[in-house]
């Protein structure tokens, strides 16, 4: 029988203080972690694990918030996609989507049933596949689109959150990220609200350059945009995804977490458009990609208030 070496403290045996650990096979099952903020139902709450807390409206705290202000750290430029064979059931014990995509490119490499080698040949990645509650086809697409975003709380960088936007949603990202880019500002250096446009049924949100972030607060976003965690949330892991696509079910067509908010600490061969390929980044495209990263809290601002609202008269705020 083998001797077994006993654990103390931090001791490591003599024949492995040297060796390089590789825990990377048992590592690639390791789901990641991280806060969500849910918009279901035209409410912000901040996910945490099995914990959900509703983000209160300031001015009156037994409301919910209307909008955050937030840092947008970083926004995939890929869109991902989930698709749910038999439609997604609320309260049901597995929500997991029958396929999915991190990348929109193709298949996560966990799914047990890809639906296509790629997303561009799929069938249910063209529109007019979609079926509402009653049956009948509609305009949209079985298998949905939806845009990774990390944000954080301006007073707490160190802390990001995922925020999924959901497919009706998609324009305003575009629109805002034009916004940013003729005024050439990075958009993770602007503190952005997010809010909800209540002329809409389902969650559509809007979003709203508010001010200018400071230089320590633009520096950790910055920072955090380049970390694994980050990176995580906006490319996804190998195994960590079903749970996460299969949580929010608003907006998605398939068949069958201050002061604005307080924040708690090839071409396809069927039908389908074949994905536009992603230019390459112009100086004002790159800064307006940098602004969207810091949406979430308190903004530190230009503190000079001439020169800040001549900023704002240039660009046009409110």
């Amino acid at each position: 029988m083998a001797n077994i070496i006993p654990f103390g403290g931090d001791n490591v045996p003599a024949y492995l203080q040297n060796t390089q650990a590789d825990n990377s096979d048992l590592l690639a099952y390791a789901g990641a972690s991280f806060p969500v903020m849910s918009i279901k139902g035209k409410v912000f709450t901040l996910v945490r694990g099995d914990e959900r807390q509703v983000v209160p409206n300031p001015k009156d705290p037994e409301s919910p918030a209307t909008s955050i202000t937030v840092a947008v750290i970083k926004v995939s430029p890929n869109k991902s996609k989930t698709y749910y064979a038999n439609g997604f059931t609320e309260g049901a014990e597995d929500n997991k989507p029958t396929c999915f995509s991190n990348d929109g490119i193709k298949p996560d490499s966990s799914v047990a049933n890809p639906q296509c080698k790629t997303c561009a040949a799929c069938k249910w990645n063209a529109f007019g596949t979609a079926r509402g509650d009653n049956g009948q086809m509609g305009r949209g697409k079985a298998c949905s689109d939806f845009i990774r975003m990390a944000i954080a709380d301006m007073t707490n960088i160190d802390e990001p959150i995922l925020l999924r936007v959901p497919p009706a949603s998609i324009k305003a990202v575009g629109e805002y990220g034009k916004w940013c880019a003729h005024r050439g500002v990075p958009y993770n250096a602007l503190a952005t609200r997010i809010g909800f446009d209540m002329q809409q049924a389902t969650p559509r949100l809007t979003f709203k350059a508010m001010g200018f972030l400071d230089q320590d607060t633009y520096m950790k976003v910055k920072e955090a945009a380049d970390s694994e965690v980050v990176s995580s949330m906006i490319y996804g892991m190998q195994h960590d995804s079903a749970a996460e696509h299969a949580s929010e079910p608003d907006d998605i067509p398939q068949t069958v977490v201050k002061p604005e908010a307080s924040m708690p600490k090839a071409k396809p061969a069927t039908p389908a458009p074949a994905p536009e390929p992603v230019p390459a980044s112009t100086p004002a495209q790159q800064a307006a990609d940098d602004i969207i990263a810091r949406a979430m809290g308190t903004p530190k601002v230009v503190s000079k208030e001439e020169d800040l609202g001549a900023v704002l008269d240039d660009l046009g705020f409110e």
